[in-house]
């Protein structure tokens, strides 16, 4: 107990005192606060952007189809792109995808 007394009677600050300091030396502008949040709700975008990039590459497949000339490889490219992307129009939508499944399969597996 006497030296804590002793240490705080050769320390020049008060615990009061140092609090009012670190006021003072935390203190920022209103300007400093609202370019800070700013940077922070930048980040927070970037960030879910970001996120969302890393799924979408994620889930991208790439596929190197090889073969002959004549061999069907823009065939599949185009049924695969109406398969998965464009969809069928019309009626029998479900016929024509069935149809173009089996095409597919049937090139290769005969």
């Amino acid at each position: 107990m006497e030296r804590t007394e002793t240490i705080i009677k050769h320390f020049p600050h008060t615990p009061n005192n140092l609090k009012s300091s670190r006021n003072l030396v935390n203190s920022k502008t209103e300007d400093q606060r609202s370019e800070e949040k700013a940077q922070r709700e930048a980040n927070k975008k970037m960030e879910k952007q970001l996120q969302k990039d890393k799924q979408v590459y994620r889930a991208t497949h790439c596929l190197l189809l090889l073969g002959a000339g004549e061999s069907g490889k823009s065939t599949i490219v185009k049924q695969m792109k109406i398969l998965h992307f464009n969809g069928f129009n019309g009626e029998g939508g479900e016929e024509d995808q069935q149809a173009a499944r089996s095409n597919i399969f049937g090139m290769y597996y005969p």
